[in-house]
């Protein structure tokens, strides 16, 4: 055997090692999970922690909160708020819920189903069929939206207009504020520090690369950009979690320092982690244009530049349950990212792949498509099954993803008959809810509320 074969082999084993590692670790953080929700879960409580979430903070708060209970000799149980139905209520003495708002004030994909199927019905007689249920509701948003905690108010008024009793007015909490956090566990009588979203801490991360993938292009600057930690080994994560990023020097004061949030596009089998960033630009009030702080940042200083990072995992935008599943994947603009992590992590398993069709949307074919090799050498693989794309400044008839979505309606159909999943990232404003009607339209309003409740229908929009 050469000297070139043998380093070829060894390569290959080195990486084949790097694949295995990284499914062992997300197999057993997933058992990990499981463990923890069985461990304060039980079925014959009288106490209940719903969670209804969209990235994975409510879920993880609401654990806490049944660990802060369970721990004072409470018996609790856990469920998903999808899960649960006007059977599971009747009896219960304490309902404890903890709920995010999606968009402008709807209900996120954790609580959707809870909200068409049961919230959405009317009242039969308008009989109040809990007057001895106790609860309260702790509702997460973020007051950049004007519906702030808006879906927590909504659940709040339908439990008391069915006669349960509120055992405080909601509790907002602003971009996890630890102030409401606190106040939630003291509402609850649980331990100080019981409650919280510390997550892993923040350290300096270093920019190595930077390309601008769309010169010419008529929409924003887009750029891909390679970060690594500027101490210590690489984190781990899974295809579908962010990168919580601290700009520098921002003069908004306090409030301006939340931690922006950026899908990443790779996987720790890559090396390093790859966002893809739009340089922002916002028109005011007075016709001045500002640039977003984080993204100018990111878009603008050299490498070798840091920032104070960190990994934060996603699971509502995770594999899930779909680890064996066709994937049908749909985005625009930036959301690319965190379509391209999901192929990646299914390039990383062994062949013959379950079927992906990416479904991705831009402005101009003659300067929005960077990626376009490397999707043509995914299909060549045959680790992309069908790529379709649209292009909205081009004068084409079919201009955006929904009209996608449409025109393939007997191929998505076919597709999600065969047990497809699809995962929907980039914009909220326009792309995500336009998606989703389309796929309503195509699909039927009772498969896509299935589709959510399996953890079939996945979004990440911003």
């Amino acid at each position: 055997m050469t000297a070139r074969l043998m380093l070829a082999l060894a390569l290959v084993l080195a990486y084949a090692a790097v694949c295995a590692r990284i499914a062992w670790r997300w197999r057993q953080g997933q058992a990990d999970q499981r463990a923890r929700v069985q461990a304060v879960s039980d079925p014959r409580a009288r106490t209940l922690v719903v969670h209804g979430s969209q990235g994975g903070t409510a879920e993880q708060l609401a654990l806490q909160t049944a660990q802060g209970l369970r721990a004072q000799g409470q018996a609790v149980r856990l469920l998903a708020l999808n899960a649960v139905t006007p059977a599971t209520l009747t009896g219960l003495d304490q309902l404890w819920l903890v709920v995010s708002t999606y968009g402008e004030g709807d209900a996120p994909d954790g609580a959707s189903v809870f909200a068409d199927a049961v919230m959405g019905q009317p009242d039969a007689a308008h009989v109040a069929p809990w007057p001895a249920l106790r609860f309260g509701v702790l509702a997460l948003g973020d007051r950049q939206y004007a519906q702030f905690c808006a879906f927590g108010h909504r659940v709040h008024r339908w439990l008391g207009a069915r006669g349960a009793q509120a055992a405080f007015a909601p509790v907002e909490v602003d971009n996890g504020d630890p102030a409401a956090l606190a106040r939630w566990q003291a509402l609850l009588g649980l331990a100080e520090d019981d409650v919280g979203l510390a997550g892993a801490p923040f350290a300096r991360w270093t920019l190595s690369r930077r390309e601008h993938l769309n010169p010419g292009s008529q929409g924003h600057p887009l750029h891909a950009l390679t970060l690594l930690p500027a101490d210590g080994p690489l984190p781990t994560w899974q295809a579908g979690d962010l990168l919580q990023l601290l700009p520098e020097g921002d003069e908004a004061g306090e409030a301006g320092k939340r931690p922006r949030e950026y899908s990443i596009a790779s996987t720790p089998a890559q090396g390093s982690v790859c966002l893809l960033v739009r340089h922002a630009h916002q028109q005011d009030e007075q016709g001045q244009w500002h640039q977003g702080l984080a993204s100018s940042q990111l878009c603008g200083l050299p490498p070798g530049s840091t920032w104070r990072a960190r990994i934060k995992p996603h699971a509502g935008f995770r594999i899930g349950p779909n680890a064996e599943r066709p994937l049908v994947l749909i985005g625009n603009g930036s959301g690319l990212a965190g379509l391209h992590a999901h192929i990646l992590a299914r390039e990383g398993q062994a062949a013959p792949w379950p079927g992906i069709w990416l479904i991705y949307g831009e402005r101009q074919r003659a300067h929005d498509a960077a990626y376009a090799p490397t999707w043509q050498t995914w299909l060549d693989q045959g680790l992309l099954s069908r790529l379709d794309l649209s292009y909205s400044r081009d004068g084409e008839a079919v201009r955006h993803v929904q009209d996608l979505v449409r025109q393939q309606a007997d191929r998505l159909r076919d597709w999600v008959a065969r047990d497809a999943a699809i995962y929907v990232c980039g914009s909220l404003h326009g792309m995500a809810g336009d998606v989703d009607a389309a796929l309503r339209a195509v699909l039927g309003d009772g498969e896509v509320r299935h589709m959510l409740a399996a953890g079939r229908y996945r979004r990440d929009v911003y």
